[in-house]
């Protein structure tokens, strides 16, 4: 099996570029809640310093941003790291341990916290799920990719490390006095390709046994057939990762193009991923022959004998690589004799005294300057800064000597964020619980049994009233429409009206007569009010109302204040309670009384013979009050408060206005019937 990692320099974001081989994992991710909630992130675990989080751009806040997470992710991954599963790369070769279980695997760095993936049990999840720090819960296909991946990274025997940059940028620095990469616009599977075209006889790198060359490439860098050797090795790569370094054997320049059968030495991270048509396609060239190497490294054609001409006059033109070099020695050695006469005359200026001074004034003057240049740069250091933090033990102080402060920041955000989310978490959960205890009562037939026991006393209790209201109204119905109860009550009214017109006869009588009454003592009380004796008694009776009013007062008062120590007496106090007492047992006795009675009247109500014995009292009642009239108009007679009189005789009577046979009241005061 073969993985891969990455050693080149990669450019992160403008400003700052890793290193390849300090690079040991690299996840792509999504925050699920707080400031960035919704954002992708990735995070790059370096290998000797702090760790890396940039999250895609579009939200300010504390982190720093990249502008497309994805694309720095496919840079990395195309560059060699190995995926582990879709949004996590791994680089092999700095792992320390690795443990591959059935249902869990984990690995980790020299000095980093270990990553734990476990296997989710549900088959139908199709997406990760982060349960902790490092800790994924993976789909099942993930999982298996995984397993397999770090199964065979810890047999190191079954692995062949291939490092695609490294391999293709040898080619590069071997050949790079002569040689570049070499940018063509398509690969196309065919033998004849047009200009600018690469042509490859199979789809897959590991059946490609021809290719075909274009003798100048998009950026208009030539390649001479000449320059190839069998032996020479060449790689070609695509933006979709594929990538195979091939063995050359030249076999034809075909005008613009050039022949080679090719065999695959290696295949790139992807393995035998098929190439793309009609796609770019870059070219590495190796050159592995010495001749050719050696006369790149002189600077001429192979097969020349000298190296050609200089501009200067150490070297001769046309002298040979030895010539060239005894002579560079030559000058060598001259230059270090002149070295050595300069470094005496040296010596004797540094011992003279006009020297030294001149020595010491030269050095006073640039010492004040760097003083002065140093104190400039301390001030603009400084700046604006206030006094409690304007050195840097004072800014190491505030931050508490916390050379990743950025980092323990942003940590203890996160620790707050993931405690309000366990709150929320916890809140649901209850929220789940109340409505899971609720459909279990909603669902229990002992609740919807009693809740329907309820009803049906409830109907049942509503049908009987129903029922008693229906029957009162019936029996009201049948009184209402029976003869007898009409007759019944129409007698009653009759008599209540008779009533109510002797009534109203007597009172107009009794009107008159208290006015005639009226009229006299008025007259009377006039003849009083006029005699000054009467005054007199009058002034007597009004001091004598004023003094009882007084004496009234008095005695009010008086017993007012024996009120007040009565009420202040605890004695009177017990009393009056013992009164309250007796008064409310004799209301309790009354209530009871009164229901007592109530349910006899009841029981003598529903009785016929009660009934019987009512309407025979009614009769009674009936024949009291007839017998009532005639007593009270007799007596009316005998009063004589309503007879005409006093006459005389019949004849002062008659010219009275009393009828023949009616009654009329003598001048004696006897009753006389009118005869005459």
């Amino acid at each position: 099996m073969s993985v891969t990692f990455s050693t080149g320099f990669h450019i992160i974001k403008p400003g700052l570029r890793i290193s390849g081989d300090e690079i040991s994992v690299v996840f792509v991710d999504t925050y699920d809640s707080g400031l960035y909630a919704g954002k992708k992130y990735i995070h790059i675990d370096l290998t000797n310093e702090t760790d890396l989080t940039f999250v895609e751009a579009g939200v300010n806040g504390p982190l720093e941003t990249v502008a497309d997470v994805d694309a720095l992710y496919n840079q990395l991954k195309a560059a060699g790291m190995t995926e582990a599963f879709e949004g996590f790369l791994v680089d092999p070769s700095d792992l320390s341990s690795i443990q591959v279980g059935a249902e869990q695997i984990s690995f980790d760095f020299a000095g980093h916290q270990p990553y734990v993936f476990s296997r989710n049990p549900d088959p139908t999840v199709t997406e990760r799920t982060k349960v902790a720090h490092q800790t994924w819960s993976l789909p099942q296909a993930d999982f298996s990719l995984s397993g397999d991946l770090f199964g065979a990274l810890e047999s190191p025997e079954e692995v062949e490390f291939v490092s695609i940059e490294n391999r293709l940028a040898l080619l590069e620095a071997t050949n790079g006095l002569i040689k570049e990469d070499y940018n063509f616009i398509t690969l196309v599977g065919t033998a004849t390709p047009d200009p600018g075209q690469v042509g490859i006889n199979a789809y897959a790198p590991s059946a490609v046994e021809m290719l075909v060359l274009p003798n100048v490439d998009v950026d208009g860098k030539a390649l001479n057939y000449s320059d190839f050797k069998a032996g020479d090795r060449m790689g070609l790569k695509q933006p979709n990762g594929s990538a195979a370094i091939y063995e050359l054997e030249p076999v034809a320049a075909l005008g613009d193009h050039f022949r080679f059968n090719v065999e695959l030495l290696t295949l790139g991270y992807y393995g035998d991923q098929d190439f793309v048509f009609n796609a770019p396609v870059t070219a590495v060239i190796e050159d592995t022959s010495t001749r050719t190497s050696a006369a790149a490294v002189m600077g001429v054609g192979v097969g020349e004998t000298n190296l050609g001409t200089f501009t200067g006059a150490t070297l001769a033109d046309g002298a040979t690589a030895k010539e060239a070099l005894q002579a560079l020695e030559t000058g060598l050695e001259a230059s270090n004799a002149a070295d050595t006469a300069l470094s005496g005359r040296l010596d004797v200026l540094e011992v003279d005294p006009t020297t030294a001074t001149a020595v010491a004034a030269g050095d006073a003057a640039t010492l004040s300057s760097a003083t002065t240049y140093t104190d400039t740069a301390i001030s603009n250091v400084i700046g604006s800064a206030p006094g409690v933090l304007d050195t840097l033990g004072e800014i190491a102080d505030a931050i508490n000597d916390d050379g990743n402060v950025y980092t323990t920041l942003v940590a203890s955000i996160a620790a707050v964020q993931t405690d309000v989310d366990g709150n929320e978490s916890d809140g649901d959960a209850a929220d789940a619980a109340l409505s899971g205890r609720l459909d279990t009562l909603e669902a229990d037939p002992t609740t919807a049994t009693a809740v329907a026991a309820v009803q049906a006393d409830v109907d049942a209790n509503e049908t009987a009233s129903d029922a008693a209201d229906s029957a009162l109204s019936g029996r009201l119905d049948v009184l209402e429409a029976d003869p007898t109860t009409a007759t019944a009550v129409a007698a009653v009214q009759s008599d209540v009206d008779q009533n109510e017109s002797d009534a109203d006869a007597a009172l107009a009588g009794e009107a008159t007569t208290r006015s005639n009454a009226d009229t006299a003592l008025s007259g009377r009380l006039d003849v009083l009010e006029a005699d000054p004796t009467t005054a007199t008694a009058l002034a007597a009776v009004q001091s004598d109302v004023d003094q009882n009013e007084t004496d009234s007062d008095a005695a009010d008062a008086a017993l007012s204040g024996r009120l007040d120590t009565l009420e202040a007496d605890p004695t009177t106090a017990t009393a009056v309670a013992a009164v309250q007492a007796d008064v409310d047992q004799n209301e309790t006795d009354g209530d009871a009384a009164d229901a007592a009675l109530s349910g006899r009247l009841d029981t003598l109500e529903a009785d016929p013979t009660t009934a019987t014995a009512v309407a025979a009292v009614q009769a009674d009642v009936d024949q009291n009050e007839s017998d009532a009239d005639a007593a009270l108009a007799l007596r009316a007679l005998l009063d004589g408060s309503n007879i005409p009189g006093p006459y005389a005789n019949d004849t002062a009577a008659a010219s009275g206005g009393v009828s023949v046979g009616a009654i009329y009241k003598h001048d004696n005061g006897q009753i006389h019937y009118r005869v005459s």
